[in-house]
């Protein structure tokens, strides 16, 4: 039985399987469900249903939901933007930038 209590500190990543947290991570790192099929040597269809339902779980609607979840629980690193230097605050970048 599930306490209520106990129900609203468990967060939506507990409710997911293995295979689902697994697949979550992949995509979050930015691989495709036909990469994702490929290491796990699972179909891309049987990726795509894993997919839906951890997207429902999560109730996330796109990939960058996903991704900026994935930073928010410290699975994977933020990106960060290579051969740029920030502008300082205020400034603007040039066109076509």
């Amino acid at each position: 039985v599930l306490h209520p209590e106990k129900a609203r500190d468990t967060h939506p990543w507990e409710c997911l399987s293995s295979r689902e947290r697994t697949i979550f991570k992949l995509i979050a790192e930015g691989g495709t469900n036909r990469s994702a099929a490929a290491y796990l040597n699972l179909s891309a269809k049987t990726v795509e249903k894993h997919r839906a339902s951890l997207m429902r779980k999560l109730r996330l609607n796109s990939a960058v939901e996903l991704a900026l979840l994935a930073v928010d629980l410290g699975l994977v690193n933020r990106p960060s933007v290579t051969g740029r230097t920030p502008l300082p605050v205020g400034a603007q970048a040039p066109l076509g930038a």
